[in-house]
C-alpha cells in the first residue's frame, strides 16, 4: 500500500540552493496492533539509530525499541527494550563503541527508577542497569555521556499519594567504570521543578535548562533557568527569566550552538499563540542576542514544537506539528502536519517545510515530528508519528534545505515506503509444542504464501530482550533446535527483511 506525502513549501527567505547529491527518503512503519512513535535519532559510525516508544510483552507495557538503519534507509536490525520507557528526545548516547539507551524503569510492579541499556552495534543487549532512587516516582527526560560519566536528568516526586505534590528536579551521575552513582535534587522553593535539557560545552562544563512552576501545566511556569555545572562540581546561574503570564511552551528545549551561544525554546507571553515556537538566543553571560517568534511570520498555527538542534554551521533546526489554515473552500482539507524549519543564529527564519499525509481515500492524516538531527553530510533526519489508531512510526531523511530533492520542495508529491506487509502472518503462524521440553524440536509453521519466505527470520529473546537464538526461515515449516536454551520464559518473533516484528509469541521452555 502506497501513501502520498505532500511537502508544502511555506517560506524561504533569501536564496534556497537545492542539493540533489544526497539520498533522501521517507519511511512509515505500519503496525495494526501496536502504537509506535519516534522519540530520538542518533548518528553513530555512519549509521542511524532510531529510538521509538511502543509496547512490549509480557504486560503490553510502554517500552523502547531501537532500529539501526544505514544512511540510505535500509534497516539492519531492531531490538526491543522491555524494561524502560523513553520520555523525551535525548535518550541515545555512545560510550566506548557501544550505545547507551536511557529511560525510566516501567515494570508495573516496581517503582519507577532511572534505567539504561548498553547495546553493541550488532544489536546485542550487553547490560541493563536499574538505579534505585529514594523518591517514589522518577521521570527521566534525557541523558548525556561525558568521559566515563553518564548524566541522567529529569524530575522526581517524593509521594504521589499526597495532595499538593512537590516535584524536585533531579540529576543522577553514574560512573560507567565503577558502576557507582550519586544524585542531586533541586527544589528552589517552588512546587514543581524539572530539568528538561542538558548540553556539554567546549570547556567540559555542562548547561542544563529547568522550568520552575506551579503545580499543573508547563504554562504555569514561574521561572526559566539555565545553569552551568563546572567540572569541579560548582554551579552558577547563566540565565534566569521570571515568567508570570498565561503563556507557555510544550517542550522546553535547549541547544548549544558553539561560540558561546545557547538557543532556548522559550515561552510565548500571549496565551493565544503559546504553541508558536519562540526561539531566544543568549550568550554564556545570559545576555539575549537574538529572538524570533514565528507568530510574526507564519499565519497558520502550530500545535507544538518538540525539538531544536544545531546544524553543522551553528544554525538551528526545529521540528514539531503544524496546522493547515483553510482560507477558502478551494483550499486543501484541514490537517495537522509534521514540520521542519531552519533558523539562523541571528534570528532569521530561512525556511519552513510542512509534510502532509493522506490515506487511501485522500483524507488527510495527522502527523508530527518529535526529534531531529543534522547529519555529518548536512542532511536532516526527523522522526515522529502519524496519528492513527494505533499510531505509526514516521521517519524522513531530507537534504540540508529540508527537501527530498530539487523536484520535491515546494508542492511536490513524494512517495513513501512502508515497512510492514499486509499479509496476516500473526494469525497464520503456529508454534508448537508450547510449553516445550529442551530436548524437543520446536515446530514453526507459516501457512501464508511462500513469496515472503526469503525475507523472514525467527528470533528468540529472553525476558530482558537479549537475543538467544536466530535462524532464517527457508521453508513454510521449520524444526528449531532449542536445546541450548535454559528453562524459562522467552519470546519468539517473526521478523521481515527490514527488521520489523510481524509476529510475537510467548514461549515456555520446561
Amino acid at each position: 500500500m502506497i501513501r502520498k506525502l505532500f511537502l508544502l513549501f511555506v517560506i524561504c527567505i533569501g536564496i534556497c540552493q537545492f542539493v540533489s547529491s544526497q539520498d533522501t527518503w521517507s519511511i512509515i512503519v505500519e503496525n495494526d496492533t501496536l502504537s509506535e512513535q519516534g522519540h530520538g535519532v542518533y548518528e553513530f559510525q555512519d549509521n542511524l539509530y532510531i529510538l521509538s516508544r511502543t509496547r512490549c510483552l509480557p504486560h503490553a507495557q510502554a517500552c523502547a525499541e531501537l532500529r539501526k538503519y544505514d544512511i540510505y534507509g535500509n534497516i539492519i536490525w531492531n531490538v526491543q527494550m522491555p524494561w524502560i520507557t523513553p520520555s523525551n528526545q535525548n535518550m541515545i548516547s555512545s560510550y566506548k563503541g557501544n550505545l547507551i539507551i536511557t529511560g525510566r524503569r516501567n515494570y508495573i510492579e516496581d517503582p519507577e527508577r532511572y534505567s539504561f541499556y548498553e547495546i553493541d552495534t550488532s544489536g546485542n543487549i550487553l547490560d541493563l542497569t536499574h538505579i534505585n532512587l529514594p523518591y517514589q516516582s522518577n521521570f527521566n527526560y534525557g541523558a548525556l555521556v561525558k568521559g566515563d560519566t553518564l548524566y541522567m536528568y529529569g524530575a522526581s516526586i517524593e509521594d504521589v499519594s499526597k495532595e499538593g505534590i512537590n516535584v524536585d528536579a533531579l540529576i543522577v551521575t553514574y560512573d560507567l567504570v565503577s558502576d557507582t552513582f550519586s544524585y542531586e535534587y533541586f527544589d528552589y522553593g517552588h512546587e514543581f521543578v524539572d530539568i528538561w535539557d542538558m548540553r556539554m560545552i567546549e570547556d567540559g562544563s555542562i548547561l542544563f535548562y529547568s522550568a520552575h512552576r506551579l503545580q499543573g501545566s508547563i504554562g504555569d511556569s514561574l521561572d526559566w533557568v539555565v545553569e552551568r555545572l563546572y567540572p569541579d562540581g560548582h554551579r552558577t546561574t547563566t540565565f534566569n527569566q521570571p515568567y508570570n503570564s498565561e503563556g507557555g511552551v510544550n517542550f522546553p528545549q535547549m541547544e548549544y550552538l558553539g561560540d558561546g551561544l545557547i538557543a532556548l525554546l522559550f515561552p510565548n507571553e500571549n496565551p493565544f499563540i503559546w504553541t508558536y515556537p519562540n526561539i531566544r538566543i543568549i550568550n554564556l553571560e545570559g545576555e539575549v542576542v537574538a529572538e524570533q517568534n514565528y507568530d510574526y511570520i507564519i499565519q497558520n498555527s502550530f500545535r507544538y514544537t518538540a525539538d531544536i538542534r544545531r546544524t553543522n554551521d551553528g544554525d538551528i533546526l526545529l521540528c514539531g506539528k503544524y496546522n493547515d489554515k483553510q482560507i477558502d473552500e478551494n483550499d486543501l482539507p484541514l490537517s495537522s502536519n509534521a514540520y521542519v524549519s531552519k533558523m539562523s543564529r541571528d534570528g532569521t527564519v530561512e525556511w519552513l517545510r510542512h509534510f502532509r499525509i493522506e490515506d487511501e481515500t485522500g483524507e488527510p492524516e495527522e502527523s508530527g515530528f518529535l526529534s531531529l538531527i543534522s547529519l555529518s553530510d548536512n542532511s536532516i533526519v526527523a522522526v515522529g508519528a502519524i496519528s492513527r489508531s494505533p499510531s505509526d512510526l514516521y521517519i524522513v531523511k531530507l537534504d540540508e534545505n529540508g527537501c527530498f530533492g530539487p523536484d520535491d520542495c515546494g508542492g511536490g508529491v513524494v512517495t513513501s515506503t512502508e515497512e510492514v506487509t499486509k499479509e496476516d502472518l500473526n494469525s497464520n503462524c503456529k508454534v508448537y509444542p508450547n510449553p516445550i521440553e529442551r530436548n524437543q524440536l520446536l515446530l514453526i509453521e507459516t501457512v501464508n504464501s511462500t513469496s515472503m519466505l526469503d525475507e523472514l527470520n525467527v528470533q528468540i529473546v529472553d525476558v530482558n530482550g537479549r537475543q538467544v537464538l536466530h535462524q532464517k526461515i527457508l521453508t513454510q515449516n521449520i524444526d528449531l533446535d532449542i536445546s541450548s536454551l535454559s528453562g524459562g520464559i522467552y519470546f519468539l518473533k517473526l521478523i521481515n527483511k527490514k527488521g520489523t516484528v510481524l509476529s510475537s509469541k510467548k514461549l515456555i521452555v520446561l
